[in-house]
């Protein structure tokens, strides 16, 4: 799979560290949780951009499903409601990735690419919060990480960059 150079997740090194701080705690289950950060076009030519999703707070979740294979995030809808409002009304940050690990290299399953199309859906005149969510996928084992975005009804890795803080 090609590596979408123009839209880049952004995390720094201190979320990567929360990630695989929430990857060791669920083992041998896969861990899971959310990303809240912003968005932003940036213009690298004339008429050339990139769209940066730049991370800026986490949120490790527990997984509804206890399994070496597969997750389930937030049946507790007060729990997410809560995250939500912190991040949004109280920190100005938009929801702008899902992570999980995986047991395997870091690369979506059929269950998560089939999950990515049916979240990126449209849901009527309401604004879809989990269209275009990047969603990082880290290995178990080794602690990579990738990001990939369901876009144009088209699966792509997007550039992950770690930010010295």
């Amino acid at each position: 799979m090609n590596v979408e150079k123009d839209i880049i997740l952004v995390l720094p090194e201190k979320i990567v560290a929360e990630l695989k701080e929430c990857n060791r705690n669920a083992a041998p289950t896969e861990a899971c949780g959310l990303i809240f950060g912003d968005i932003k076009k940036i213009e690298t030519a004339k008429e050339n951009f990139q769209i940066h999703y730049i991370g800026k707070q986490f949120y490790c979740l527990k997984s509804n499903i206890e399994s070496y294979g597969s997750f389930a995030l937030i049946e507790d809808s007060d729990k997410y409601f809560e995250i939500h409002q912190d991040a949004v009304y109280n920190r100005q940050l938009r929801m702008i990735s899902i992570f999980h690990s995986h047991p395997v290299p870091p690369y979506p399953s059929s269950i998560d690419i089939e999950n990515m199309r049916y979240l990126n859906e449209d849901i009527g005149k309401k604004r879809n919060p989990f269209k275009n969510q990047i969603w990082t996928i880290m290995d178990m084992n080794t602690e990579d990480i990738n990001g990939f975005i369901y876009y144009n009804k088209e699966l792509l890795q997007v550039d992950l960059k770690i930010m010295n803080e």
